[in-house]
């Protein structure tokens, strides 16, 4: 089922009391990370071996990530619980999801962050044709969609006609921090 907004059914349920979309959901960090690696082309998809203790500085999977029972040992322990993981040290019945403003400044000012970006801006500066192909086929990389005319006049506005290695870097920053790329259509 889609999320996608439908004017028709929408104005005959805005509030979708009678499910004729599905709610978009928040990936949990794991994947979200995992993601973010993935499409920067920087994931290590090896199978099996020791826990990492800090996953922002691996690029293994977060599965490989070790965290601690009262969650302050481990750098990965910061991370996750910033990203609503729930503590190891109690039980939990569902996790909760939150979307705080500490969220949106990890991936704005974390090296984390921006080195994804700068792999992911040096993957769109070395496709062939120009801005707007590469704006395109980021779009399909990141979003598995088409890039809208505005995006990508935005997207223009911004880079110019032959952007450098920092101007693609911050460019792929935004894509990155997007909260579509957190969701689950």
């Amino acid at each position: 089922m889609s999320s996608r907004y439908d004017a028709e059914k929408f104005a005959k349920d805005g509030e979708n009391r009678w499910l004729w979309r599905m709610h978009p959901r928040k990936l949990e960090a794991e994947a979200w990370r995992d993601a973010l690696l993935a499409v920067s082309g920087e994931l290590d998809g090896a199978v099996g071996g020791p826990p990492e203790d800090d996953v922002l500085a691996s690029r293994r999977r977060t599965l490989y990530g070790r965290i601690s029972r009262t969650g302050d040992v481990f750098a990965t322990d910061a991370f996750l619980r910033l990203f609503d993981f729930p503590a190891a040290v109690s039980t939990a019945e569902q996790r909760v999801t939150s979307t705080v403003p500490q969220q949106y400044l990890f991936m704005l000012n974390s090296p984390f962050m921006t080195a994804r970006a700068a792999a992911l801006g040096e993957w769109m500066s070395k496709r062939p044709g120009g801005v707007a192909e590469k704006v395109g086929e980021a779009y399909w990389r990141l979003y598995g969609r088409e890039v809208s005319a505005a995006e990508r006049a935005l997207a223009g506005e911004w880079l110019g006609n032959e952007p450098g290695a920092a101007q693609w870097a911050g460019y792929a920053q935004v894509l990155l921090s997007a909260h579509e790329l957190m969701q689950i259509p």
